[in-house]
């Protein structure tokens, strides 16, 4: 199944494996340097968002009744992100948390508001699943996600408060 990337929404297919990037003309994520991408960046390509990075990270369902997940960003992470968008334009991408790869979608509008959703066929327990591999991978505080449900069956320990 193909997936698209729209404005405010990432439908996506999920991956089972995991990939690892450093090509130059590549959507997968490197680091500036080339070497192995941070575990501990959310990248969009090769956009790196960090815990700094990230206003609100939610589970949350559409209209349809799906489970989806949704991330905010703040104001300057939200201009980078517009700025990859328009340089991935009509291309796969790919959302991975370091080398291991959340997503991967077909980009066909710039995202200009720094909201993401990702969706898909996600059950419940795959969007909680991805929203702890995030919350973990960039230490988020309590304060960066919602519900606060999600701590409850968190591997790691929130981070603390800016």
């Amino acid at each position: 199944m193909e997936a698209v990337v729209a404005s405010f929404v990432l439908a996506v297919a999920p991956l089972n494996a995991a990939r690892q990037g450093g090509d130059p003309g590549s959507t997968q994520p490197a680091a500036p340097d080339g070497n192995k991408p941070d575990a501990n960046a959310l990248y969009f390509g090769q956009l790196a968002l960090v815990r700094s990075d990230i206003a609100m990270l939610a589970q949350d369902f559409d209209a349809n009744g799906i489970p989806v997940l949704d991330i905010v960003l703040l104001p300057d992470a939200t201009k980078r992100l517009e700025a990859e968008t328009l340089r991935l334009l009509d291309t796969d991408i790919t959302i991975s948390l370091g080398s291991a790869t959340l997503i991967s979608a077909r980009l066909v509008e710039p995202i200009t508001e720094g909201k993401l959703r990702l969706s898909g066929r996600f059950s419940i327990p795959e969007t909680q699943a991805m929203a702890q591999q995030i919350i973990c991978a960039l230490n988020l505080s309590a304060e960066q996600f919602d519900p606060p449900s999600l701590a409850r069956k968190l591997p790691c320990k929130p981070g603390k408060a800016r």
